[in-house]
């Protein structure tokens, strides 16, 4: 129920960030939250690193980022007829360290993926 609790709200964080359709978000949520890339990144238990997320699916696109020194990947979300464009960008050192329904371009222009700091997780 935590878990269900948690992504409601960072769902809704980021439709407000983002500037979009709350209902939107959270519909693409619903829809794909159980993707196995989204499962993956957003996972409380474990990590992800470039090599997991390529293991699991091969991403549409890799966009270069913070000069060249890591990269950001956007999936093509299919399910049930819907489609959902997600990113996953990762350190130098290749663990996840953003992650949502948007793409890489999109995150870049709106210099969200400056950080090449890890995520710290409260566990």
């Amino acid at each position: 129920m935590r878990y269900l609790l948690a992504m409601a709200g960072a769902a809704f964080a980021l439709a407000l960030i983002s500037g979009c359709d709350i209902s939107q978000r959270i519909s693409e949520l619903r829809t794909f939250g159980n993707h196995p890339v989204v499962d993956r990144v957003t996972s409380e238990e474990v990590d992800s690193t470039r090599q997991d997320l390529l293991n699991i699916q091969k991403p549409a696109k890799i966009t270069s980022i913070r000069g060249g020194t890591s990269q950001c990947f956007d999936y093509a979300l299919e399910r049930d007829g819907k489609r959902a464009d997600y990113f996953v960008s990762f350190t130098s050192q290749g663990w996840a360290n953003a992650w949502g329904y948007s793409t890489c371009s999109k995150e870049v222009a709106a210099g969200s993926l400056s950080s090449n700091e890890r995520i710290k997780r409260p566990y």
